[in-house]
């Protein structure tokens, strides 16, 4: 298959501030796409430059310098620029937008807008405890002790796209890449896209963590489509405390320490309906401890019955494929076998048996490129081959 733990960094994909929250079928989970066709909403753009001053006023030519200033000025409707270059965190965005005006941070060149920091206890790298704010193409890494996370999410209706979250050093505590959860878990629909997360946590690779997570999903409604996830030492992706009413498509989850996917409920937030109507289609699980996609509960909380698993690829997980899912899970189209993929990048190869093996539901209408996933069926995973004429069929 071609998969070893290198990086992703030749993938550059789209433009940041493109999120692509869009659905081929239904709605989806996470925030709004923005104001209704037409709608004329007037935005502010201010800029961020480690060549900039604190005491500017924000433009293109008199940009600010730190990002703690930008997060404490902005308001709905402002979208901040930043620029290449290092900027020391941790970084805590508390304002919120509004569904037509968000609030958003947005790196001008992806990834080479870098955020850092370490520290002790429960740090978090970029914290935003806003609604309705957006933090788009940024390099996150850094350090902390029990509770650390790359980007923490504690607000509703927020976006993380286009991020590379990557060389988190932290030991197998509660914690993550990205991490979608309020204080009370009372926060709902968050979007996580095209984003690339690898090498998150301190220890083996060996499935004795249960605690530190590539994306990890703590409340209703959250959206995890087109994201690369790998070398967790944790899960790659997973779901626990609030988690229900997922959708989890077309990302590829490998070589982590756990499971690739594991939809799960229990523990505080967790409701007596538990984790229901999820949906987990068309992802990648391969080379994973445990299963590649699987289902777990603290005994209190029930997952399923309902959930749907749908043309799902696994391969060489070391548990099994899809696995230990509770009873009445509506089960149809996955598939056990080599995805045949191209490294460093995972896109698939002419004869890879992801290639129009997927499912319209769930799956964006662009890939982690940008690319239009159209033809009659999409790919599995989160590159799709071609895009090639015609409507997905329902």
């Amino acid at each position: 298959v071609g998969l070893a733990g290198g990086s992703c960094g030749g993938e550059q994909g789209p433009a940041p501030a493109d999120t692509g929250g869009r659905f081929l079928t239904g709605a989806p989970a996470g925030p709004s796409s923005g104001p209704p066709t037409g709608a004329r909403v007037r935005r502010i753009h201010r800029h961020v430059s480690p060549q900039g001053s604190d005491g500017n006023r924000g433009t293109r030519a008199r940009p600010w310098r730190t990002l703690e200033h930008a997060a404490a000025s902005v308001r709905p409707g402002v979208t901040v620029h930043v620029a290449p270059g290092y900027y020391a965190g941790p970084l805590t965005i508390t304002r919120s937008g509004t569904a037509r005006r968000p609030v958003r941070f947005v790196s001008e060149r992806r990834w080479r807008a870098r955020i850092g920091a370490r520290g002790g206890g429960s740090l978090a790298v970029v914290e935003i405890r806003g609604d309705h704010v957006t933090l788009a193409g940024f390099d996150v890494t850094g350090a902390g002790a029990e509770g650390a996370t790359g980007i923490h999410v504690g607000g509703s209706d927020d976006t993380v796209a286009g991020n590379r979250v990557h060389d988190l050093a932290a030991p197998c505590a509660p914690g993550g890449g990205i991490v979608i959860a309020g204080d009370d878990y009372r926060q709902r629909d968050g979007l996580v896209t095209r984003n690339v997360v690898q090498r998150i946590g301190t220890g083996p690779l060996d499935g004795s963590c249960r605690l530190m997570h590539g994306i990890y999903a703590a409340v209703p409604r959250v959206t995890v489509v087109n994201n690369i996830v790998q070398q967790a030492i944790g899960d790659g992706i997973t779901s626990w405390h609030a988690a229900r009413n997922l959708i989890i498509a077309n990302n590829l989850s490998a070589l982590n320490g756990g499971a690739g996917i594991l939809v799960g409920s229990g523990d505080a937030g967790a409701t007596s309906a538990g984790n229901v109507r999820t949906l987990v289609s068309n992802n990648i699980a391969l080379r994973n401890q445990l299963y590649g996609i699987t289902e777990s509960s603290d005994g209190n909380h029930p997952v399923g019955p309902g959930n749907r698993y749908l043309n799902n690829l696994t391969f060489a997980n070391r548990e099994g494929g899809v696995g230990g899912l509770h009873s009445g899970e509506i089960v149809a189209g996955n598939v056990d076998a080599d995805p045949r993929l191209k490294s460093p990048r995972y896109r698939p190869r002419a004869d890879s048996p992801t290639v129009d093996a997927g499912t319209c539901a769930g799956a964006p209408r662009r890939d982690f490129g940008g690319m239009a996933r159209q033809g009659r069926a999409v790919d599995i995973g989160p590159h799709e081959l071609r895009s090639t004429p015609g409507h997905c069929e329902r």
